[in-house]
């Protein structure tokens, strides 16, 4: 099937019905679509309820013309499978394409090769001045592979006027079973309601499970906020005493005293080796009056890279008002992406400033036995220093 969707207007919205194939006699899909132009692009987004009692696997090819109907590009989408009486999302992207008259796009329904599992998913939503923060858990006892989920924020007129989506994943691209994934998806324009939309599939899951070597009991943790006018900032040092060198990430959710949702955030170490210890950042934007977080942490047991935190050696002197942190490499290896995180701290444990200095020289590295000196100025009143290191080595 065919359908056209002019942009005129740069944001539009289509409603339709139609049949597919292999599919029961009464069976229908049913389409809404709504296109968004920025400076540099045109996205149309293209979502599909499922009216059918069985499945269906959606794949699209969309086509951009000017005022003439000379073909300015084309674009593609998949959706892998929509259960029944599921609805998902499908978006045609054109990048660098601006000045489109129309947009039309063809639709192709067939028997998907993975099983649906987005009645699986629970979307807990926390809106806000600035959009909206999702809570996504997966009810189901397999994996969600994939999981993707649209924001789409409309102002009072019903017209689309921002976009926001993420991904929410562990280490493996999965949603496990039982596990809470949590994302702020923010809007770039005022926006008076949105609608939020998921694609993702049944993972098979392990055929035969492999017992982690490491949990969060392994870890110890020590938290210093940071609040602005603007947004909060938590800088978490986590200390390891894993058996087992592992890569992290973590997600966080900001709550107020209430315990109310106020915003999510994402950190990453890259890898932490037995008995070190350094820090990571979550940034909860445009997030005020957080009063704690929550964090889960996900672990890669095989991380493609070397820690050489415990390779670096930091001596501090004083010069005045002037505060020289020396790091030095006493190991054997060169080390990359060598930095120093100098955090400021008053009599209560917060952060009032953060300075962050890279210790490499001009070829990216801390060489074996070469030492740098950093000068730390401090730029507010502070009671206490904290220093933490992070590196790479081969």
């Amino acid at each position: 099937m065919k359908k056209t969707v002019s942009i005129l207007l740069l944001v539009c919205l289509l409603v339709c019905s139609c049949a597919f194939a292999d599919a029961e006699p009464d069976a229908a899909c049913e389409e809404h679509s709504w296109v968004y132009v920025s400076s540099y692009s045109t996205t149309c987004f293209v979502t599909v309820k499922n009216n059918s009692a069985a499945p269906v696997s959606v794949s699209g090819r969309c086509t951009a013309l000017d005022s003439e109907g000379t073909v300015l590009g084309t674009a593609t989408m998949n959706i892998r499978v929509i259960g029944p009486s599921e609805e998902s999302i499908g978006v045609f992207r054109f990048e660098g394409i601006t000045d489109a008259e129309k947009l039309e796009y063809e639709l192709a329904y067939e028997t998907p090769t993975v099983s649906s599992i987005l009645s699986s998913l629970l979307v807990d939503s926390h809106g806000n001045t600035e959009g909206v923060t999702v809570l996504v858990t997966n009810t189901a006892s397999v994996p969600a592979s994939g999981p993707l989920i649209y924001c789409l924020f409309f102002d009072e007129n019903d017209a689309l006027v921002s976009y926001a989506y993420s991904y929410l994943t562990d280490y493996d691209e999965e949603l496990k079973p039982g596990v809470t994934l949590a994302e702020q998806l923010n809007s770039a324009a005022a926006f008076d309601h949105f609608r939020l939309y998921m694609s993702a599939y049944a993972g098979i899951g392990q055929i035969a499970p492999v017992t982690p070597r490491v949990s969060e009991a392994d870890f110890s943790f020590k938290e210093y906020a940071e609040a602005t006018p603007f947004d909060t900032t938590y800088y978490v040092a986590v200390k390891s005493s894993a058996s087992v060198p592992v890569g992290i990430r973590a997600n966080a959710i900001a709550y107020d005293a209430d315990n109310n949702v106020l915003g999510a955030a994402n950190a990453l170490i890259d890898v932490l080796a037995p008995g070190e210890e350094t820090v990571t950042v979550f940034t909860f934007y445009f997030v005020t009056g957080c009063d704690h977080i929550r964090y889960r942490l996900f672990f890669d047991e095989r991380p493609r890279v070397r820690s050489a935190i415990s390779d670096m050696e930091t001596r501090i002197s004083y010069s005045g008002e002037d505060i020289n942190v020396t790091v030095t490499n006493t190991g054997e290896k060169p080390i990359r992406y060598a930095n120093l995180t100098a955090l400021f701290t008053d009599e209560t444990g917060a952060v009032v400033s953060m300075q962050m200095f890279s210790c490499a020289d001009d070829e990216g590295e801390l060489k074996p036995g070469v030492s740098v000196t950093r000068k730390i100025t401090p730029d507010v009143n502070f009671e206490s220093l904290e220093l933490y290191v992070s590196g790479q080595k081969d």
